[in-house]
């Protein structure tokens, strides 16, 4: 299967939930600013739950669509892997921001 393809697979899974996690995030990296560096540890845990919580939503309630993902040859696997690095990424981004701009 062609990248560009994959991607789009990709993107489409991680739509379903980008929305509340960058909600998320966002509230994490105010609460920085405004909280200061003490709050890292908190934060970071908070994070950690909550992405807990959405992804065991996804598994939950969105069972139906893994099949789609199946079919087109996409395992679960790569796209939680990819979806978590993307989280990751996007976590450390905000964070990073937040404190340069404290």
């Amino acid at each position: 299967m062609p990248l560009g393809t994959r991607l789009k697979l990709i993107a489409g899974f991680y739509r379903n939930f980008f929305v509340a996690s960058l909600a998320i995030s966002l509230t994490c990296a105010y609460l920085l600013m405004e909280l200061g560096v003490a709050s890292l540890f908190y934060l970071f845990w908070f994070r950690v739950i909550t992405l807990g919580l959405i992804v065991y939503y996804i598994r939950d309630y969105k069972k139906r669509d893994f099949y789609f993902y199946d079919n087109l040859g996409m395992s679960r696997r790569t796209l939680w892997t990819v979806t978590m690095l993307c989280e990751a990424m996007l976590f450390i981004l905000l964070i990073t921001l937040a404190l340069n701009l404290r």
